[in-house]
């Protein structure tokens, strides 16, 4: 309307914002109802934000309008991915929920401590989330044969294109409830209807050090479990 535009203030500079700032996205106009779920759901991927509850869920979208996850009433929980948009300038690498209970963090290569510096690429266009059944991290009984016990906690991968090769990585810290020890203890398991006690494949961890297990090189498959 002609007048001042303020961030962090108002126009009396009372009660300024004392913080930081990640980003600043300005658009010229109203932006459409669609353009507005591109956006939170760019900031949602890059920032580790979860959008959406199990009770009203969210569906995310690329800056072409493709749904890269769809709104769940069960696993609207802790989502995080990673992905490439070009026509947004994202690339994000690794990520994990900023939540305080997210556990898992996925990368395209090994686990590092910034997404710049991981050096693989993804291609234009390629998306893998993520997002967990809000379930306890204690253990469940209900075992496939051979194991003695594995997280109540699930998660539903969601994927667009292909992205190859991950490594995940489960923060046990906070206290696991699984009788592990050493990496050889730790499998992760895939499964096609969430039911794990029977059609599920396993994958041996990688390393396993200060309470955190990794699994190198998996590849899931879009709408599968673990």
């Amino acid at each position: 309307n002609g007048g001042d535009f303020y961030i962090g203030a108002n126009s009396a500079s009372n009660d300024d914002f004392d913080g930081n700032i990640s980003e600043l996205i300005i658009y010229e106009g109203v932006s459409s109802a669609t353009d507005e779920d591109k956006i939170q759901s760019y900031l949602a991927l890059k920032y580790g934000i979860t959008m959406g509850t199990t009770a009203s869920t969210f569906s995310y979208l690329s800056a072409d309008g493709t749904t890269i996850w769809t709104g769940n009433a069960t696993f609207q929980n802790n989502v995080a991915g990673i992905g490439r948009d070009d026509a947004s300038g994202l690339h994000q690498k690794q990520s994990k929920s900023a939540n305080s209970d997210a556990i898992v963090t996925m990368s395209t290569e090994a686990i590092g401590t910034t997404n710049a510096g991981i050096s693989t690429s993804l291609t234009d266009g390629t998306y893998l989330l993520w997002g967990n059944n809000n379930a306890s991290t204690s253990a469940n009984s209900d075992l496939p044969s051979g194991y003695t016990g594995r997280l109540q906690k699930e998660w539903v991968v969601e994927m667009t294109g292909t992205v190859s090769n991950v490594h995940v990585e489960f923060d046990l810290t906070n206290g696991s409830p699984l009788a592990g020890g050493a990496v050889a203890d730790y499998y992760l398991l895939v499964d096609a209807d969430g039911d794990f006690t029977s059609g599920a494949s396993a994958t041996a961890a990688s390393s396993f050090s200060t309470g955190k297990v990794t699994f190198d090189d998996v590849n899931f498959t879009d709408g599968q479990y673990f």
